[in-house]
């Protein structure tokens, strides 16, 4: 809503599913409608990776000019990249994801419309049958994160720093208003602060309390970049990241 940059001409899609009944959690509703709205919801992990890889065939039949160029799938619930010669031209990226504590969190990852997402996905659905004895300690994120590590894909995929858009809410909404010290006791660079992209509930208990408050706060905060209260602007950061890359 008060975004000062400008809306770029790429063609992207958010991609989300629901796991449970909605029933009784205005919580995640108001989570979604801050998103977009959501017309299919779907139950069972393992459907993350085929409700994608569902929607990708259905982009790749249409014209390039037409399709969707990338998909952003955002959800609640070791870096890989080989070391890189400056003078060699950058490959290209199709997976941008991040790590936490567990190593690669997929509660959102963004994920480019191509034959290569196709293979990617169709292999992590297919890890759990052709590998039955492998333990797979968060289900379709360890897979995922196998999968990424093989040599057939971790070429094209990119690890960025978790604040990027994983960043973790702390000391709840009030504080994130009313902070001003982003470097007081407790605050680590992983949680969010005015400017940031997107807010991860990850690992918390009361997400009906947590979300509802943050979405309330969210209705009356105002237009931060406006006022000049942002404390997180990562677009100089992200443009040296890539540039030191080899991308321009």
């Amino acid at each position: 809503m008060y975004s000062p940059f400008s809306a770029p001409r790429t063609r992207i899609a958010t991609v989300t599913a629901h796991f449970g009944d909605l029933e009784g959690n205005e919580h995640y509703t108001k989570a979604f409608t801050t998103q977009l709205e959501h017309a299919l919801m779907i139950d069972d992990l393992w459907n993350k990776p085929a409700f994608i890889l569902k929607l990708l065939p259905r982009e790749m039949i249409k014209p390039e000019s037409k399709r969707l160029e990338w998909l952003v799938w955002w959800w609640r619930r070791n870096e890989h990249a080989r070391s890189e010669n400056p003078n060699k031209p950058p490959l290209e990226m199709n997976l941008l994801a991040t790590n936490d504590r567990n190593d690669l969190s997929n509660g959102i990852f963004l994920l480019r419309v191509s034959p290569w997402a196709v293979s990617v996905f169709t292999t992590i659905l297919a890890c759990r049958h052709y590998n039955p004895t492998l333990k797979l300690k968060f289900t379709e994120q360890s897979a995922m994160e196998l999968v990424l590590k093989d040599d057939r894909f971790r070429d094209q995929v990119q690890f960025v720093l978790q604040r990027c858009f994983n960043a973790y809410s702390h000391s709840g909404p009030k504080k994130f208003v009313e902070r001003n010290d982003t470097k007081e006791e407790g605050v680590e660079d992983v949680h969010a602060r005015r400017g940031d992209w997107l807010v991860r509930f990850a690992g918390n208990e009361h997400k009906d309390e947590a979300l509802n408050g943050w979405a309330d706060m969210l209705e009356g905060v105002g237009d931060v970049w406006d006022e000049g209260r942002v404390q997180m602007d990562v677009t100089g950061e992200a443009r040296q990241f890539w540039e030191r890359k080899g991308f321009r």
